[in-house]
C-alpha cells in the first residue's frame, strides 16, 4: 500500500462523524456501520456476536430490519443496550436513493466540497491586523517572510539566543549589542 493511501486511511477516524445518510429508501445505508441517525452507528453500541447470534447479517440495509414501521430487533437487546429506545423508525420513502451528506461545523447538511470538509477539519484562525502589512501583492516573499518572523517574534535574535541558556564555548561578546554593549 502507498503511502498517499495509508496517510488517506488515517483520516478516517477524523472524518467520520461528519458524514452521515440521510435515508430515502433505507437500501443503501447500512445498518450497523453507517450514520444514519443522529447517535452513533449500530456497531458502536452492538457486538457483532450479538448481531450474529440474532440472525443479521453485517450488509443489512436500513430497510431489512423495519417491519411494519417498528424495528425488527430482539426484545432483550432493549434491555442489554438501553440506547436502542432512542432510535426511532424512519419513515422510509420508496424510490428515493439515500444521501450521503457532510455536516459541516455549523451542523448544515451540505453536498460534499473539499473546501467545506477542509473548512470544518481544519477552522481557520482569527485574521489578525497585520497581514496586509506583511503579506501584499507585490512583496519580496524573503522580506515578507523575514517581517513575519519579526511579528511572531520567533526571529533569532541574540535576545533569543540567550533565553536557550548557550553552551560556554559561545562567544558571549556576540551577544552583546553593538549600539549600548549590554
Amino acid at each position: 500500500m502507498s503511502w498517499a493511501w495509508r496517510k488517506s486511511l488515517q483520516l478516517r477516524p477524523l472524518i467520520r462523524p461528519f458524514i452521515c445518510y440521510r435515508l430515502g429508501a433505507g437500501n443503501k445505508a447500512s445498518l450497523w456501520f453507517d450514520r444514519w441517525s443522529s447517535l452513533s452507528p449500530l456497531s458502536q453500541i452492538i457486538t457483532v456476536r450479538d448481531i450474529h447470534r440474532a440472525g443479521f447479517e453485517l450488509s443489512n440495509s436500513v430497510i431489512d430490519d423495519i417491519t411494519n414501521e417498528n424495528w425488527s430487533w430482539p426484545v432483550d437487546w432493549y434491555a442489554k443496550y438501553p440506547l436502542l429506545n432512542m432510535y426511532t423508525v424512519h419513515t422510509l420513502i420508496p424510490n428515493t436513493l439515500d444521501r450521503m451528506v457532510w455536516i459541516s461545523s455549523n451542523g448544515a447538511d451540505n453536498e460534499f466540497y473539499v473546501s467545506i470538509a477542509w473548512d470544518t477539519i481544519c477552522p481557520r484562525g482569527d485574521v489578525v491586523n497585520w497581514h496586509d502589512l506583511v503579506w501584499f501583492f507585490h512583496a519580496i516573499p524573503r522580506h515578507a517572510f523575514h517581517l513575519w518572523l519579526v511579528i511572531k517574534r520567533k526571529l533569532k535574535t541574540q535576545d533569543v539566543l540567550r533565553q536557550w541558556e548557550v553552551s560556554s564555548n559561545t562567544n558571549l561578546n556576540l551577544l552583546r549589542c553593538p549600539l549600548c554593549g549590554l
